[in-house]
């Protein structure tokens, strides 16, 4: 863990420690509730980064979100390529096979954090957003080589 990580830690044991010293079970299920809210925080954060770099404002950063959520259907917390070939089928895009892998080509390679490297083909949220101001600059694929 970084520094910063373990500052932040120390200072939530602070908080959910009720003084005894002693760290019992119902304080661990307080450290582990406040670690996941400020983690969501942390994506959510994120999320707004990289919608504002693709040119979007948090509300279409949001249902952009929320879209995301709908075709994971899944739930795995990445669109996997039918997932985002239902994504393009729902926005009207139309693509011929040649522009759609070609889509899911730059997905592969841009889109997807350091952390996906090694996994079968997902494309996580914050590589959605960037797909997607991609799909927007190239007039939803109709600029894509044919």
């Amino acid at each position: 863990k970084t520094r910063e990580e373990q500052e932040r830690l120390l200072s939530l044991l602070r908080r959910v420690d009720d003084g005894s010293g002693e760290f019992d079970f119902p304080e661990f299920l307080r450290l582990m509730r406040t670690w996941d809210i400020a983690a969501k925080r942390q994506e959510v954060k994120k999320e707004f980064a990289i919608g504002a770099e693709c040119g979007l404002s948090e509300e279409e950063t949001r249902r952009l979100k929320e879209l995301f959520v709908e075709l994971d259907v899944d739930r795995s917390g990445a669109l996997t390529k039918s997932e985002v070939e239902t994504l393009l089928h729902k926005a009207g895009v139309t693509l011929k096979p040649r522009q759609l892998q070609t889509v899911m080509d730059w997905a592969a390679q841009v889109a997807n954090p350091p952390e996906y490297e090694g996994v079968s083909w997902t494309l996580p949220i914050l590589g959605f957003l960037k797909l997607w101001k991609e799909l927007v600059a190239s007039d939803m694929g109709r600029s894509l080589p044919a």
